[in-house]
């Protein structure tokens, strides 16, 4: 499944973020969305 969120993404390697607050799917995709 990682393979397929990456691909999705088009990124290679490891991504990191920072989430404000609760950490909850909204959340960590708001902030990848914000990048």
């Amino acid at each position: 499944m990682e393979r397929v969120q990456r691909n999705l993404a088009r990124v290679s390697g490891e991504v990191a973020i920072e989430v404000d607050g609760a950490v909850t799917l909204g959340a960590v995709l708001d902030a990848l969305e914000a990048r």
